[in-house]
Parts: C-alpha cells; structure tokens; sequence
C-alpha cells in the first residue's frame, strides 16, 4: 500500500500539528490539568461566597471592608463650641447651679442671644416656684370642701407661673427657630423619663448601637423622686427595685418605700465607655420633683427646650433598645419620603422579647397612594 503523502510531508505535517507554538494556551490548559472545567466551577463558586460573605457582614453588623476603607468620621472641637452651646448645661449634680444664671435669661428673652444653659435656667426657675406650689395647695389626700379651693389655688396658681416665666420665653421666639439649623446631620433626642429603672440601659443603646454616636446629642427629662429633704419628697413611696430576672430574661421588680430612685444619669456619665458623651455636652438633663409631675406631654414640651438646632428631632420612651446603625437607617428612611426634608417618621416599637436585636430588618419601602404621602415599611422578616 502507498501512503498518500510523501513521508517527509507527512513527518512535517505532524510535526506541525504536535509543537506548542500550535497550540493556545487554554488547550495547553486542558492538556495538563484533565479538571480545568472543576476548578473554575469552585473558583466561580468561591468568588460568589466572599461576596456573600462581605455583604451578609455587612447588613447584619455594619462592618464591611468598604466601611474599613472609609476616613473615620471626626467631630471637631468647633462644631461644639456653637454660641448658643456656650456655657454647657451641667449634667450632674442633682439641680445644678447655671453660672451667670441672671445673664444667660436676660440675653435669653430679651437680647436675641439664646442659649440652651438660659432656656434651662427659665425653665428651673418656673419648676422651682411650681414646686413651692405644688406643696402649699398640693394636700389633696381626701376630698372636701377645703381641698376643692387648694385644687382651685392650685390650678390658678400654676397658670400664673406659666404665664410669668413661660410665656416670655415663647413669644421672644414665636414663629421662627430659637437656634439656627445645623446641616451636618446632628440629631436630637428627647427622652422623657418619670422613675425609670431602664434609663442608662436605654441611653448605653442609643449611643452603644448608633453608626456616628457623636452626632447624637440627648435632652432628658429626669422626674424622679430624689429624696430631698425639705423637698416634699424626704420619704419617697413605691421606688422601683430590681430584685431578679424572669425566665424570659427581663427585669423583675418590687416596689419599696423610703428609698429615693437611682439617678439613672449618674449610672450612665460615670460608665467609662460612655462619659465622653456627657464631658462633651452631648447629654442635657433637667430635673424634675416626682410631685411636680404633669405627665408626658409636659414633660416632651420642657425637652424640647433642649434642642439645640440638630438637624434631625427624634422623640423616644426612656424604655427602649437600639438596633445596630439605627442613626443610618432612620435617616434614609426619611430621606425616602415624598415630602422630605418635611417629613415625619412615627412607630410604635416591638417588645424587648418579639424581635432578635441583632438583625437588621429588610425593610420593603412604599409611598402611601393617599394625599399624605405616608411613607409605608414592610419587613420582609416573619418575625
């Protein structure tokens, strides 16, 4: 049989066809390593589990390795040296004394130079003389005749001192803002808090669980029963105590006598993860007589007062546990309605127990067909 190409031809031919220069590479590939096709199946599938990985990290704790990346965000010493934050409301004692207290109201109600130190001296003025009040006409133990003219007194008494210590206040500043509004992003947040055993707890979540905890500046309403003497209140009646844990983990309290209420700001300014906040004017405090109390409304209207023009207002129970970054959420969600910047958020929290706090909850955002534009979230968690 006679080949039908030359031998030399054909040597040259599979010579040709067996040299490497012939070859591309990913043949060459395929030529050494028989599981090419399995180790990119398992390089792809690994790729997809980092990404996973760093987003999942991401949504459910805040760090990520972009956050890593970012430059720190630094508060400085200027954005507390505001005119209006000078001099700084004292957090501790109990009733502190503002210095310069005849100044600062003056300046406050009759020079256009309000600060938060003379709107808090107005206002321990108007608490102390309600106080002295509220103990000359407050026997009301047992109704009769005589007690029916103390609640009269008593009444007309208290809107007398509205008017001569209050009123002032609110027409220096009727229809504009007390402070010029920051755009930085500064939030405020008014908590009113009558004998509350869970006030540093609430106040350590606030700032433990916020993405920028120095953007955050805190009024607090603090309506205990200090055990003053002289006070009205030597003996305090029904002081909550924490005498366990239930079996689902919560606070099991008894009610006990002659014993004042912790001041809860103390617990949390002496905590040292937490006193830079208060050392740095973060924390305003005015504090009430457990008998000088006119419920919660009142209570939202005296920290109101201790707004300082933080860009955002946000109004929370003295109660309460923060989700992880809540600062962040809060404000995109706001930024998410129709309205904004005219925007307001409303919610009634879960119970401690009914949601896992850890969790960041992926919320489906809707806007309301209806006129108000109210800005709906569904979570997408059974929970």
């Amino acid at each position: 049989m006679a080949d039908r190409y030359p031998k030399s031809e054909r040597d040259r031919w599979d010579r040709q066809q067996t040299t490497p220069l012939s070859i591309s590479k990913g043949e060459r590939r395929k030529k050494r390593d028989p599981n090419f096709a399995f180790q990119v199946l398992l390089a792809f599938l690994g790729f997809y589990f980092l990404v996973y990985l760093l987003v999942s990290l991401y949504m459910v704790t805040g760090l990520s390795a972009i956050d890593q990346l970012k430059t720190p965000f630094i508060v400085s010493e200027q954005q507390f040296l505001q005119p209006h934050l000078s001099p700084r409301l004292p957090h501790l004692p109990i009733f502190p004394t503002i210095d310069d207290e005849e100044s600062l109201i003056h300046q406050t109600l009759y020079e256009q130079k309000p600060t938060i130190a003379g709107i808090a001296a107005i206002l321990y003025r108007f608490l102390d003389a309600l106080h002295e009040s509220n103990l000359r006409f407050g026997d009301l133990t047992s109704y009769n005749h005589n007690n029916k003219r103390n609640f009269d007194n008593l009444q007309a008494a208290y809107y007398g001192l509205v008017r001569k210590h209050l009123s002032p206040l609110e027409a220096a500043y009727r229809g504009r803002s007390t402070f010029p509004i920051r755009n930085d992003d500064f939030i405020f947040v008014s908590i009113a808090s009558f004998r509350e055993h869970l006030l540093a707890e609430t106040l350590m979540s606030l700032y433990g669980s916020a993405a920028n905890p120095e953007r955050l500046f805190v009024g607090v309403i603090v309506n205990n029963c200090f055990g003053i003497p002289g006070g009205g209140e030597a003996s305090c009646h029904g002081t909550p105590q924490v005498i366990g844990k239930d079996k689902n983990g919560r606070d099991k309290l008894k009610a006990v006598d002659d014993l004042p209420d912790t001041n809860h700001i103390e617990t949390f300014c002496s905590h040292s993860t937490f006193s830079k906040y208060c050392d740095s004017g973060q924390i305003r405090v005015l504090y009430v007589h457990e008998v000088d109390a006119l419920g919660p409304a009142v209570a939202r209207y005296y920290s109101s007062k201790l707004w300082g023009g933080e860009t955002y207002y946000m109004q929370v129970d003295s109660h309460l546990h923060f989700a992880t970054r809540w600062d962040e959420l809060y404000i995109q969600d706001l930024k998410l309605a129709k309205s904004y910047p005219k925007a307001i958020l409303s919610t009634y929290p879960p119970g401690f127990g009914e949601i896992y706090l850890s969790i960041l909850l992926h919320c489906v955002c809707d806007h309301s067909s209806t006129i108000s534009s109210m800005l709906r979230l569904r979570s997408n968690l059974n929970v």
